[in-house]
Order: C-alpha cells, then sequence, then structure tokens
C-alpha cells in the first residue's frame, strides 16, 4: 500500500514539476490577489487582525480550486484515469496519493505566499498555533476538494461545477480556521481556540473516511 502510495505521489510531484503547471498557475493567482486586497485596505485597518485570516483563507480557497481543477487534468486527457480504475490496486489508494500531492502543492504556495502575506498586512505572525490551524485547514481543503475534483472530472462543465459543489461542503472547515485564527491573532489563549481544532479535527476525520470509501465509485464512473 505505502509504496503505490509512494509510485503516484512520486509520478504526481515529477510530473508538476516538469510542467510546473499547477504551482505556477496558483502562484501568480495567490500573489495577484494579495496585492488587490493589500491596495483596496490598505494597512492602516484598524481591525486588521479580524480580517486578515479571513483575506487569507479566501485567498488560498480560490487559488485551491484553481489547482484542484487541474488535477485530474492530465489523467482525462491521456486517458490515464480509466487505467486507474482497471489497475488491481484499491481506490482508496489511488484517493489518498491524489490528496497527498494536492496537499503537497497547495502548501507549497502557502509557504511562499504567507511570507509576502505578512509583509503586505503587517501581519503579527506570532503564534505557532496559527501553522495548526493552516495545516488542518489545508488538509481538510485537500481531502474533500480530492473527491469533488474527481467527480467533476467526468463532467463538461468542471471549472464550473467544482466551486458550486466545493464551497459549500467548505463552511465548516472556513469558519473554524477564520475564528481560530482570529481568536490566536487577539492574543487569547490557545485553550479558547480548541472547540475549532477539534472541530477541524471532526471535519477531516469524516469527510476522509467518505472520500475514501467512495472514490471507487468516482473512478467507475
Amino acid at each position: 500500500m505505502y509504496k503505490i502510495i509512494y509510485t503516484l505521489l512520486y509520478k504526481e510531484i515529477l510530473q508538476e514539476f516538469r510542467s510546473k503547471e499547477i504551482l505556477t498557475l496558483l502562484f501568480i493567482f495567490t500573489l495577484l490577489v494579495l496585492i488587490i486586497f493589500a491596495f483596496s485596505l490598505g494597512p492602516l485597518f484598524e481591525n486588521m487582525e479580524v480580517l486578515t485570516p479571513a483575506i487569507l483563507w479566501i485567498t488560498f480557497s480560490f487559488a485551491g480550486v484553481l489547482g484542484l481543477n487541474r488535477s485530474f487534468h492530465s489523467e482525462q486527457e491521456e486517458g490515464a484515469l480509466r487505467g486507474l480504475a482497471l489497475a488491481p490496486v484499491d481506490p482508496g489508494v489511488i484517493y489518498l496519493g491524489k490528496t497527498l500531492a494536492n496537499f503537497l502543492f497547495i502548501s507549497i504556495i502557502e509557504a511562499i505566499a504567507l511570507p509576502i502575506f505578512v509583509v503586505l498586512f503587517y501581519f503579527p505572525f506570532q503564534r505557532p498555533a496559527l501553522l495548526l490551524f493552516l495545516v488542518l485547514g489545508t488538509l481538510g481543503f485537500s481531502i474533500v476538494g480530492t473527491l469533488l475534483a474527481g467527480i467533476a472530472s467526468n463532467t463538461r462543465r468542471q471549472e464550473i461545477l467544482l466551486p458550486i459543489l466545493l464551497f459549500p461542503l467548505l463552511v465548516p472547515l472556513l469558519i473554524a480556521v477564520v475564528k481560530g485564527s482570529q481568536l490566536l491573532l487577539m492574543n487569547e489563549p490557545f485553550e479558547k481556540t480548541l472547540n475549532w481544532v477539534r472541530l477541524l479535527i471532526v471535519y477531516d476525520g469524516i469527510f476522509f473516511i467518505i472520500s475514501y470509501l467512495t472514490f471507487g465509485y468516482v473512478l467507475e464512473e
């Protein structure tokens, strides 16, 4: 199992670093959105600790959708998705490989964009616990997004269908990461954010189980 996941992940990484399609697209979009927000709001906004987490996750969410729209593109063009469906491999393992690849690519963009965000918005990134929300939020986004990207890839209107399916399901996740981050930026003790952390863990766990068990039906379509 682990060898198959490693092989799929290695294939995704090798393919991406040859074309640089997803990373380039995500970086350019993320940078443009951050610059637009920075010039629109200015550095003197009075409640930036309340607003900046929302801006950050709006940016990452829309950039992530662009990346997810491309995540099954090569498989659809070359018929590889049908080959994966016919392979003697548990579909859940294929899902894991795809999810880890999406999580990795989105995390790379976040790691690049976060210093830019800190500079543009005077973002006081002084609480290490913010990374916990970033990781759990990105993981949940990748878990749900990979399944829905696979579903949308079988349609002719993938670019339109994926956001329509994805964003309603992301509402609990986005509320949790934004509210939790806001509390930390307002110098509230970490204990006050534990309910939001628990919500993220439960959200990620539930959708991971659902996605893992149902991905086989996605490949069969």
